[in-house]
């Protein structure tokens, strides 16, 4: 019973670093993206282009870069969502923390 339950605890660990590095993959490529399209072709940064206008590189810029970030968080709603370990450590510190506050008025 013991190695059917490590094995499940195994299986759950790859399926989580699988769907972390998946979404960590498809920020990343949309920030390449995003890169490659302020650059002309001698890799140096484009100020004039043609197919892409400015205001729409610098959007597209700036969100994939936020994208980075918000992968970011999402790493802990993933991990919230897939192990109940991790919920109920950060259930008990928020609940802590209110009693704290709470108290403390």
């Amino acid at each position: 019973s013991s190695g059917i339950n490590a094995e499940y605890g195994q299986i759950r660990v790859a399926r989580t670093a699988v769907v972390v590095c998946t979404f960590f993959v498809i920020c990343y490529i949309i920030f390449e993206t995003a890169v490659i399209l302020v650059l002309d072709d001698h890799g140096e940064f484009c100020q004039n282009s043609e197919r892409f206008p400015m205001s729409f590189r610098n959007k597209y810029v700036s969100y994939s870069h936020l994208l980075l970030f918000i992968n970011s968080a999402l790493n802990v709603l993933i991990y919230g969502l897939m192990h109940r370990s991790v919920r109920a450590q950060v259930s008990k510190i928020v609940c802590c923390s209110k009693t704290r506050l709470g108290s403390s008025s």
